[in-house]
């Protein structure tokens, strides 16, 4: 059964999170926390268990989403962006562009 420790442990996990990946910036701090007391607020009269789960499921999943796919770019002194990462953060594989052949363009 799903108790409250479970909703406020991915409570937790998502403020945790928040605080990480977007530290240093503060206006990204406060619209994340906004966003997750807006939403745990919105589903706190819900006694239905599967909502219940299929809500902490998308908590979970944000949390996930958050931790290994967010990160920040910060403006430099040199008026370029560093890429600032994490150490959770899983980068994927990209395929780079090839220009495709005239001949086949058509």
């Amino acid at each position: 059964m799903t108790t409250v420790k479970e909703v406020l442990a991915c409570f937790r996990a998502l403020h945790r999170i928040r605080k990480s990946v977007f530290h240093g910036d503060s206006l990204a701090l406060e619209a994340a926390r906004q966003k997750i007391g807006e939403e745990f607020r919105k589903n706190a009269a819900e006694s239905d268990h599967d909502k219940i789960t299929e809500q902490l499921k998308i908590g979970w999943d944000c949390e996930m989403l958050l931790r290994e796919k967010v990160v920040q770019l910060q403006l430099n002194k040199q008026g370029r962006y560093e890429l600032k990462l994490r150490q959770d953060v899983r980068l994927e594989k990209n395929t780079p562009y090839i220009e495709m052949p005239e001949d086949l363009s058509r």
